[in-house]
């Protein structure tokens, strides 16, 4: 494992758990850490995906889960997270495509735990 996997690898867990104390700031900042030395890390694309939208910055969250999709297009998570940040602006059509997409790509199951870990919604700031 190359040092910059390795650094990757801290700054992706410490984001994990800033995002699980709902830390979303300081997750934000680890996940765009990460990121920098592994690019194509698809799980961290879609985790800091998921940061943005429940920060409210959902702009930033589709940028991500797209990026997601350009390195794993058959990605059913980031195809589902696009699909509910779609429909969060009232994106109705895109965000019907993109969840189909995640439903034909997903067994019964993984659909499932799919809409079990739907994002919170967006927290709005006045």
């Amino acid at each position: 494992v190359s040092k910059s996997h390795r650094k990757a690898r801290v700054h992706f867990n410490l984001g994990l758990a800033y995002q699980i104390k709902e830390k979303i700031d300081k997750a934000i900042n680890h996940y765009r850490l990460g990121l920098i030395f592994a690019p194509d890390d698809v799980d961290a694309h879609i985790k800091l995906g998921v940061c943005y939208f429940t920060a409210g910055k959902v702009d930033e969250a589709i940028r991500e889960f797209k990026h997601a999709l350009m390195i794993d297009p058959k990605n059913a998570e980031a195809h589902y997270n696009l699909g509910v940040a779609y429909g969060s602006k009232g994106m109705n059509e895109q965000a019907y495509q993109e969840i189909k997409k995640a439903k034909d790509l997903s067994t019964q199951q993984e659909w499932a735990s799919l809409i079990g870990k739907t994002p919170k919604r967006p927290v709005h700031h006045p």
